[in-house]
């Protein structure tokens, strides 16, 4: 599978080809530097959630320590229009902890995928 395509039992988890990504506007007092974070929205079927979630929530809680991003998954039963896949939403400060707390909800459902 490619980079995008994540594997859960031999079968393809994300339906969307690439994560939606949303970046704040840059500050003007700082051009380099965003006003506030990013964001990547991602959709995952229901059964893939307790893989990303561990046991009490350990494993959603470790991404979060180590990548300073914030993981949230939308509540049983909230699903995308139309599928039983539910949202898993990666807010953070920067694009680069957002995306390394991608690479680890990635490799929770994927271990092919290198974080």
């Amino acid at each position: 599978p490619g980079p995008q395509q994540l594997q859960f039992g031999g079968q393809e988890v994300l339906r969307s080809p690439q994560p939606h990504t949303h970046q704040a506007p840059r500050s003007p007092h700082s051009p380099g530097i965003l006003a506030a974070g990013t964001t990547l929205t991602l959709q995952v079927p229901d059964i893939v959630v307790p893989t990303i979630l561990g046991k009490g929530g350990a494993i959603m809680k470790d991404i979060q320590d180590r990548t300073g991003a914030k993981v949230r998954v939308s509540q049983k039963g909230e699903y995308v229009p139309g599928t039983t896949n539910r949202v898993v939403t990666i807010s953070a400060d920067t694009h680069h902890e957002a995306h390394s707390a991608y690479l680890l909800v990635a490799s929770k459902i994927d271990p092919t995928i290198q974080n």
